[in-house]
């Protein structure tokens, strides 16, 4: 892979949240809920990624032998 590298493009801040009091999956939500979109609105932001915390997972198990209901 050959990529063009802009130096321009490297993150200007980088934030660490924590708290004592809310947990990691709450503290995630109101990072991707208010904190994200806020700074999303500064003028010459032009994008804002969020990474860990806890998000919410769904897992689903498929009985193959089971015939399908609708």
């Amino acid at each position: 892979v050959v990529a063009k590298l802009d130096i321009n493009a490297r993150p200007v801040v980088q934030l660490g949240l924590s708290s004592k009091s809310t947990s990691l999956r709450e503290l995630r939500g109101i990072t991707d809920s208010i904190v994200r979109p806020r700074l999303e609105r500064v003028s010459g932001v032009a994008s804002v990624q969020v990474v860990g915390g806890v998000q919410r997972e769904v897992h689903v198990a498929v009985d193959s032998q089971r015939p399908h209901k609708l």
